[in-house]
């Protein structure tokens, strides 16, 4: 079938989806006294789903890893040399499938925005770090919603770490920002709204909860418990307290850790192989970013620290048989932060640029569900909008048959009205069951990235659109206003995977051109679908960088 962003195959989905507008919902902000949860090596975990007959075919359930400011370069299972210590998502990719080329947006809250949408963030509007008037829309349908109204097996849903997708700016407007997470369909939040300010033993602890229908409490608090490892507590608890009072039912957990994202600081000692006492390392580089060694071992650190927590969850949160029915998906929101490489030449094209660098990220999914020879590395275009259609699939639903009746309009939601649901998603299933055949779905013949925002041009944060097609071929069009709008840039990654020679420079023979071509026309035709059905566009400009009419 054709789609509306110009290409063949299932890269866009129409689906018919209620909107869903609350405006009608009603909640109350309470403060509550929350205890201090248990540490997890402390409790006996609840085996819940091993009272349930092995012949069920229940769906999984789904633990969705989202690791900050984390590229490729730092997870050891992708062979780059002197990356951190990561056995844990290394024994993901053990387990299950590691595929190679995957791209997120060049920042976190764009990126989060894509998988729980399945949507391009031309879309929904989420094109840079969430702010008021570009961050997530009440009536986008998301993951956790859909996964909550599951037909034949809802899905518990909650979210803990880091959240970033909503301004927290809007409480000068709305004070019940904070409810936002519940709203979006998961029946719990835990963690950080936006990034740690400060300190990792010292941090604001935003909780929210539906306790009844339309009624969401939050809470907001100091927590003094080292962040990365809260988040881990915090999952644990709410997976073992919802097997335990649902047997039998699946879970989907959203799972954000705030590493490796800065404040840097010296985690402790016990959960990294880093030496930064002797001499000490100072754990601080500002920009311009020119001292790598004051940062970078700092830095891998805290993502050995995730690594280590992320493996204390799996061996001691939860019960072996709840293992055996838990597909582990683990990927990052960008490429690694700015100021650890130590290669002077990348150092400029790492997170918040459309470079490889800032784009290209891990994804690795392992454990129960998946079928045929494991391990596998899978090379097919990944963008972190197909996240949304493999996790429904995982979970038994087909995105195309039965998502467009799960959401109804209902009392509470007066006015919703029928709108398409134009999905950017191309399932991924068919490299996790290889074996299954209603899982044949073609994969995507193109990847694209973006970053756009609001305000004056920032060399630190360029706004750009990229695609590539299977070949490795890339073209990088950046969209700043002024002079350099339009400016473009055209590689082979497969000849020049460090992007540092631009193809345009030179005259490009007819092989060349005719790919830069397709890529252009591509990107065209992708724009071309137009902004978010429900929202306000940003400016468009003309050909000289001025705002057109």
């Amino acid at each position: 079938m054709t789609n509306r962003n110009g290409g063949k195959g299932r890269h866009a989905r129409r689906c018919p989806i209620r909107s869903r507008r609350f405006r009608s919902v009603l909640w109350f902000v309470a403060v509550l006294a929350l205890s201090a949860c248990a540490d997890i090596e402390d409790v006996e975990p609840t085996d819940a789903s091993a009272s349930a007959p092995a012949e069920t075919a229940l769906p999984p359930n789904i633990l969705l890893v989202i690791a900050d400011d984390v590229g490729v370069d730092q997870i050891s299972a992708y062979g780059v040399p002197d990356s951190a210590n990561t056995p844990t998502i290394d024994g993901i990719a053990a387990q299950g499938v590691r595929f190679d080329h995957v791209w997120a947006n060049p920042v976190c809250s764009s990126t989060r925005a894509t998988i729980l949408t399945g949507r391009y963030g031309f879309r929904t509007g989420v094109g840079f770090v969430a702010q008021l008037g570009q961050d997530l829309q009440l009536d986008e349908v998301t993951l956790a919603q859909l996964l909550a109204r599951h037909p034949r097996s809802p899905y518990g849903t909650a979210a803990v770490g880091k959240w970033h997708l909503t301004s927290a700016r809007d409480r000068v407007v709305n004070p019940d920002v904070l409810a936002v997470p519940v709203i979006a369909g998961f029946s719990l939040f835990r963690g950080v709204f936006k990034n740690i300010v400060g300190d990792y033993n010292h941090w604001t602890e935003v909780v929210s909860r539906e306790r009844a229908p339309g009624a969401i409490e939050v809470d907001r608090r100091i927590n003094t418990t080292y962040n990365t490892t809260a988040v881990v507590d915090h999952a644990a608890e709410w997976i073992r307290d919802f097997e335990a009072q649902n047997p039998g039912r699946p879970w989907f957990m959203w799972l954000g850790f705030n590493a490796a994202h800065a404040p840097f600081h010296r985690p402790p000692s016990h959960l990294h192989t880093r030496n930064l006492a002797d001499p000490p390392v100072p754990c601080r580089n500002p920009p311009p970013f020119d001292n790598p060694e004051n940062l970078r071992p700092c830095y891998q650190a805290m993502v050995e620290a995730m690594d280590s927590e992320l493996g204390r969850l799996l061996e001691n949160g939860i019960s072996p048989a709840t293992r055996e029915r838990t597909v582990v998906i683990f990927v990052g929101d960008n490429g690694t932060v700015k100021g650890v490489w130590p290669d002077p030449t990348l150092r400029g094209r790492l997170k918040g640029t459309p470079y490889e660098g800032g784009i290209r990220v891990p994804l690795l999914i392992g454990g129960g569900g998946l079928s045929g020879s494991l391990p596998r590395v899978d090379d097919r275009l990944v963008n972190t909008t197909d996240l949304f259609t493999t996790i429904l699939e995982l979970a038994g639903l087909d995105v195309e048959t039965e998502v467009p009746g799960v959401l109804t309009p209902s009392s509470d939601l007066p006015g919703a009205e029928e709108l398409p649901l134009w999905l950017d998603s191309t399932s991924v299933m068919s490299a996790l069951r290889p074996d299954a055949p209603t899982h044949a779905t073609s994969p995507r013949s193109f990847a694209y990235a973006e970053l756009f925002r609001l305000g004056t041009p920032d060399a630190e944060w360029p706004q750009a659109r990229a695609i590539r097609d299977v070949d490795g071929f890339k073209l990088i069009r950046f969209t700043d206003p002024g002079p350099g709008y339009g400016r473009e840039e055209f590689y082979s990654l497969a000849e020049d995977p460090t992007e540092q020679r631009n193809l345009l420079a030179d005259e490009l023979d007819e092989d060349l051109a005719r790919r830069y071509a397709a890529l252009t026309e591509q990107l065209d035709s992708i724009e071309a679908t137009g902004w978010r059905p429900r929202g306000r566009p940003l400016p468009t400009f003309d050909s000289n960088g001025a705002v057109a009419d």
